[in-house]
């Protein structure tokens, strides 16, 4: 039997340089590497969390932020549950980018994937360049929630994981997931099972169709 009742692939998107291993590393280790190398294709971690009397077990895919890499990034997109797009609060560029950042990974899951915006660095609140309004703006726009982290500060760090775990669990509540084919949904966003995943490889969680437009818009 499986240690975890289910499994969430998430994946963290954004430009070069904005903190996304930061992040990934605080709040799976809970500690903070000021340098650290560039990621170079996707980096894989994971995260064991209890809510509601549930063991949501979190894969973290750490995707690479370079241009010149990101025809490899693509291939991790598929069958995510969640994403969480990424700037930096300094940084206007990085802010700028978002929209194509979450219309990448959309365009390789679906419209039912969960996504939150995370602002990065928020230490550094004295060089801001995009104010918190702005930030909240952009999510809403994007159907996205907003949220400020500092990983050197160990500020909000999981709460973009915790919201996208209050999601999934509002989900399944509802009755928004079935086991689906595995081939028919494979570029579908997808929760699998870990209490069925020892009786069939396969098995996955999909959106039911005819439930989409109530599913949470969180």
């Amino acid at each position: 039997m499986s240690s975890y009742d289910l499994l969430l692939k998430v994946v963290i998107v954004g430009d070069s340089n904005v903190g996304k291993s930061c992040l990934v590393l605080q709040f799976v280790d809970r500690r903070f590497q000021n340098l650290h190398d560039p990621t170079i294709g996707v980096e894989f971690q994971h995260k064991t969390v209890s809510l509601d009397s549930k063991v949501l077990k979190l894969q973290l895919w750490d995707t690479v932020g370079q241009e010149n890499f990101q025809s490899i990034a693509r291939n991790y997109y598929r069958e995510s549950t969640a994403c969480i797009v990424t700037f930096d609060i300094t940084s206007r560029e990085s802010f700028q980018h978002v929209p194509r950042w979450i219309e990448e990974v959309r365009s390789n899951t679906g419209p039912e994937l969960i996504s939150v915006l995370v602002g990065t660095k928020a230490d550094l609140a004295y060089k801001r360049q995009i104010a918190v309004e702005e930030g909240e703006a952009l999510a809403r726009s994007l159907n996205m929630k907003y949220v400020e982290v500092s990983a050197k500060e160990e500020l909000n760090v999981a709460q973009p994981f915790m919201l996208i775990c209050k999601v999934v669990l509002f989900n399944v509540d509802k009755g928004f997931y079935d086991f689906g084919d595995e081939v028919k949904h494979r570029q579908r966003c997808v929760v699998k099972s870990g209490k069925k995943e020892k009786l069939h490889e396969s098995n996955r969680f999909s959106l039911k169709r005819s439930e989409k437009k109530r599913k949470c818009s969180c």
